[in-house]
């Protein structure tokens, strides 16, 4: 699986097989191609983290709304379906106005309409397409190693797949070439909807080749200057913004991660003490990663926000992301590591109350609603614009002081959702977790809204109500 990280670390699918063992494992990750990269990576991490529950079964499949992650003994790489492990998921509510012989009629007619034309896009356009319909919204993803028949083949299956959960608000089909699913609730980016977020056109490339070129050259002059530069330096100088050191550098300023060194334990590691060969003292963290709950207690101990857990980077944004974290903590009175209200963090219950906005319901209630609703509000809407998960849509901290002092109530930019914080989901009643191990395992399947996943259970072909971006479902086989 390393192997795997490395190389979807710059893409959205990647394979590897490794036939040197007593057992051959071949391995396959593929993200929907709605994500942008840093989402992909987090849904990516967060498969990660469940592949050890189907050990020690030879096979393993995760589905999550937003990737795919499959192990298997045999390479199965060019398999569309399966009819011992497709599969289809449904939701328990039926659409509103059901009972209405025409509403329903409506209702089926356009999910028939919207999955198949999901489907036939997703065929032609290298596959995948997402589109909305008269309020229908569906999806449809192929994996990248099968090709145009197989994804046609898939699709097709998973479209009468689909159709058996009507009129049900939801279907997923999950098989093992594709994925499809529709629901009454948008669940993809905007920009999908032109079937190809991730596509290049004609003119697109040719800028591309001319913005590189001209990059090319740019590079060249600034590389003359910086060995010219580096040429003069009489010694090498500690950048004190820079977090990337070589393991054998921690190890060595930490002495081996000596037990006398430990400062303190956290739920995704120990912290111990070190000291660096520029003399440097610095605290350093030795995370855990086959904990069942690393990603999310890792986000929670949350608060410098994805950037810092995918690079490593410390920036001004992520001060940024602290910044509102605190603010958050402050107004609700509550710690961003505490989850509250069926086990939802701190920042998916703010998020929730904006969503359907209550956002004065998040007010710390020792204040007994004796406070300015309005204001209340404010400040946690400028709170979760600080948490946003892309970095460049956070304010700068001067921006946040001229929200925060502002008198004229000026209007505030809605803030798009935080990122993945933790194993649970914005709606409680959303959470499914099914696994078929025929003997070895039974454990597995979370769902990740947006990047978090969640933690109920269900058999492998029942299904609960999934309004949002994340399901993940783990299918195992034992040897």
């Amino acid at each position: 699986m390393e192997t795997l990280s490395q190389l979807i670390t710059n893409t959205h699918f990647a394979t590897y097989h490794l036939n040197n063992s007593t057992v051959p494992i071949y391995a396959l990750a593929q993200c929907h191609q709605d994500l942008s990269q840093i989402d992909c990576l987090l849904c990516y991490a967060a498969s990660r983290t469940k592949i050890p529950r189907c050990l020690p079964s030879v096979s393993g499949r995760i589905y999550l709304d937003g990737c795919f992650l499959r192990y298997d003994k045999y390479d199965f790489f060019q398999e569309a379906v399966s009819p011992s492990l497709d599969a289809v998921k449904c939701s328990q509510g039926n659409v509103s106005g059901s009972g209405d012989e025409n509403g329903k009629l409506k209702f089926v007619t356009s999910v028939s309409y919207a999955v198949a034309n999901a489907s036939s896009k997703a065929v032609e356009n290298g596959g995948f397409a997402a589109v909305g319909i008269e309020g229908v919204y569906a999806l449809a993803q192929c994996w990248e190693s099968i090709d145009k028949d197989g994804c046609r083949a898939c699709l097709e299956k998973a479209e009468e797949e689909v159709k058996g959960c009507l009129p049900g608000k939801e279907g997923r089909g999950m098989n093992s070439g594709c994925y499809l699913r529709y629901s009454t609730d948008k669940f993809f980016d905007h920009e999908a909807e032109l079937g190809h977020a991730h596509g290049f056109s004609a003119l697109g490339v040719t800028i591309a080749i001319a913005l590189a070129a001209a990059a090319f050259i740019m590079l060249s002059l600034f590389a003359a200057y910086a060995t010219y530069r580096r040429l003069l330096k009489k010694k090498t100088s500690f950048n004190k913004s820079s977090l990337n050191f070589k393991y054998e550098t921690l190890e060595k300023a930490t002495d081996y991660f000596n037990p006398s060194k430990k400062i303190g334990q956290g739920g995704a590691g120990s912290v111990f003490v070190g000291t660096l060969p520029n003399g440097q003292t610095v605290a350093v963290k030795r995370l855990i990663f086959n904990t069942r709950q690393w990603v999310d207690e890792f986000f929670n101990e949350g608060v410098y926000g994805s950037g810092y857990l995918i690079r490593g980077q410390l920036t001004e944004k992520a001060d940024v992301y602290s910044f509102g974290v605190l603010v958050l903590e402050i107004v609700m009175g509550k710690r961003c590591n505490s989850f509250i209200e069926d086990s939802r963090s701190l920042l998916q219950t703010v998020w929730l109350l904006y969503r359907t906005n209550r956002l004065e319901e998040a007010v710390d209630p020792c204040l007994r609603d004796d406070f300015p609703v309005q204001e209340a509000s404010r400040v946690l809407q400028i709170g979760l614009l600080c948490t946003q998960a892309s970095v460049s849509l956070r304010p700068s901290m001067a921006e946040v002081v001229g929200m925060l002092n502002s008198s004229d109530h000026s209007v505030i930019p809605l803030p798009n959702q935080p990122p993945f914080m933790n194993a649970t989901l914005l709606e409680p009643e959303s959470s499914t977790r099914s696994c078929s191990t025929n003997g070895f395992v039974s454990k597995a399947a979370t769902k990740v809204e947006s990047y978090s996943y969640t933690s109920s259970e269900s058999s492998s072909m029942n299904s609960s109500d999934r309004p949002l971006k994340s399901e993940e479902s783990t299918q195992t086989n034992p040897d």
